[in-house]
C-alpha cells in the first residue's frame, strides 16, 4: 500500500509539473512582482508557486517544491559565496554536483546545485546567491529529481526575476 501511495504521488506530480511547463510561457507575462518583506527584494514567482503562511516561502503542493528567500544582512554575497563549497554542502547532507556563476542586465549571482534522499526518494536543492556590498540575498528552490526538466525553466525565470533595491 505504501508503495502504491507513492507511486501515485509520483504520477500525479509529473502530470502537474508538465501542466505547469506548458502554460508557464503565456501566464509568465501576467504574474505580479511580489516585494519580500523586510528585504529590499521583489521577485515574480514561477507559474503555480502560491505564497505560503511565511511570506519567505513559496510552494507548489502538486509537485513538492518549494521557494525560500533570505537575506543576510551586513555582508557583501561576493564573500559569502567563498564560504560555499563541497566541504560544506556535504556538512548539509548535500551532494553538490553543480555551481556556475550567472550573470544577468541588472545583476548576478551563484548557482549551487545538489541532490539530496529522503528514504528512496532524490531531491534537488538550487542555491542562487546574489547580492550587493551591503547584504547577501539567499534564493532557494527545492524539488523532486523526476520533475526538474519540467521545473528548471520555471526557476530560472524566477531567478532572472530578482530585483534588489540599491537603498538597502
Amino acid at each position: 500500500m505504501k508503495y502504491f501511495i507513492i507511486a501515485v504521488f509520483f504520477l500525479l506530480s509529473i502530470h502537474a509539473s508538465s501542466q505547469v511547463s506548458d502554460n508557464a510561457a503565456r501566464q509568465d507575462n501576467s504574474r505580479e512582482r511580489v516585494q519580500m518583506l523586510n528585504m529590499g527584494v521583489s521577485f515574480v514567482p514561477p507559474v503555480g508557486f502560491e505564497k505560503a503562511r511565511d511570506s519567505k516561502a513559496f510552494v507548489q503542493k502538486s509537485t513538492a517544491s518549494s521557494i525560500l528567500l533570505f537575506e543576510v544582512p551586513g555582508i557583501s554575497y561576493k564573500l559569502y559565496k567563498d564560504t560555499l563549497n563541497a566541504d560544506y554542502f556535504n556538512s548539509q547532507n548535500l551532494n553538490l554536483f553543480r555551481q556556475e556563476k550567472m550573470e544577468f542586465s541588472d545583476h548576478e549571482g551563484y548557482i549551487y546545485e545538489c541532490s539530496f534522499s529522503v528514504e528512496s526518494h532524490t531531491f534537488h536543492r538550487l542555491f542562487y546567491i546574489t547580492g550587493n556590498l551591503q547584504k547577501t540575498i539567499i534564493f532557494i528552490a527545492n524539488y523532486p529529481e523526476n520533475i526538474k526538466s519540467h521545473i528548471i525553466g520555471l526557476v530560472n525565470r524566477s531567478i532572472k526575476s530578482i530585483k534588489i533595491e540599491t537603498s538597502n
